[in-house]
């Protein structure tokens, strides 16, 4: 990984394997979809890798952002959901809710913290 990024990416890629993990765990090893976080955060680990292999910053910086803007839209839509069942509503598969919602506040601040990082470095 490029210098900038692995104090941002490493904490990014871990959250979202844990996530995928225990997401998977905690409903009963049924779904493999459950484990989709994981699977995003490896595909970031290996692509932050090969675009470090560049030795361009900002190539590095603009590829990271662009996996995390996947990553939120992926999983918005869980945030309107999660509202709705923490003010008592019910949804389909509340783990996938609770998960989603985590992945994309986690990729919004990782797209955050890698723009960020990308502009002080300018």
């Amino acid at each position: 990984m490029s210098n900038a990024h692995p104090g941002i990416t490493w904490p990014y890629v871990g959250l979202l394997v844990l996530l995928g993990l225990v997401g998977f765990l905690i409903t009963g090893q049924q779904s493999v979809t459950a484990l989709i976080p994981a699977f995003f955060g490896v595909v970031v680990l290996a692509v932050a890798f090969l675009a470090s292999r560049m030795k361009k910053a900002a190539a590095t910086s603009v590829v990271l952002i662009a996996l995390a803007a996947i990553g939120l839209l992926a999983t918005v839509g869980g945030i309107p959901k999660l509202a709705s069942m923490m003010g008592g509503g019910e949804v389909d598969r509340p783990a996938a809710v609770v998960s989603q919602s985590i992945m994309a506040v986690i990729s919004l601040v990782y797209g955050v913290a890698v723009f960020l990082a990308l502009r002080r470095s300018r």
